[in-house]
């Protein structure tokens, strides 16, 4: 689901770059196909070499091209550590580097987290380019910071009082206050 979000953010067509394995699935193989994505074994360092300098060219000739840069999917719903991929696609192009986090995916019953999704906002957040040529730990940093703009937004969304309405249904029969009288209120008679 991120590279179709990804791909419907911008009106130019993004070619992705991804595991032969993910390719392969049963089911979106077709899908695969149909967006032009590029396969990148893992068996054969040969057809990976190739894979990349496919990629590199459609770069060359200014095209998009979508990558994970993390090498796979996230166990935890953090962002992990950027691999050293993209620097090869990078060489000998000047193409910029274009951060990108999507918020509020984890939980989607395509990500790797236990239990129920339920419906929520998500949003994509898109860096300034980057035209010089950073390591990935830099690289991964701005994703970072896009990762940190969009959990400061979430922060923001409540007010004190829509908190407390959530905590209160949540723990309706549970003391929410005392007082120097003796007199008890539970969240739910408070509320």
């Amino acid at each position: 689901p991120d590279a179709v979000l990804l791909g419907l953010a911008t009106p130019r067509f993004i070619r992705f770059l991804m595991w032969q394995h993910f390719f392969d699935m049963k089911g979106v193989r077709w899908f695969w196909r149909l967006l032009h994505a590029i396969p990148l074994p893992t068996d054969s360092p040969r057809a990976s070499v190739r894979a990349l300098l496919q990629a590199r060219e459609e770069l060359k000739k200014g095209e998009l091209v979508g990558i994970f840069p993390e090498g796979g999917l996230t166990r935890t719903g953090q962002v992990m550590p950027f691999q050293r991929g993209f620097e090869k696609l990078l060489e000998h192009t000047d193409a910029p580097v274009i951060p990108m986090y999507i918020d509020g995916m984890w939980g989607h019953p395509l990500s790797c987290r236990p239990g129920r999704w339920s419906r929520r906002e998500v949003t994509l957040y898109i860096g300034e380019p980057v035209h010089e040529r950073l390591s990935p730990a830099e690289i991964c940093e701005k994703v970072l910071g896009l990762e940190n703009v969009a959990a400061t937004r979430r922060a923001g969304q409540d007010t004190l009082a829509e908190r407390f309405v959530r905590i209160a249904r949540r723990y309706w029969s549970r003391r929410a206050v005392a007082d120097s009288t003796g007199r008890d209120l539970t969240f739910g008679r408070l509320l």
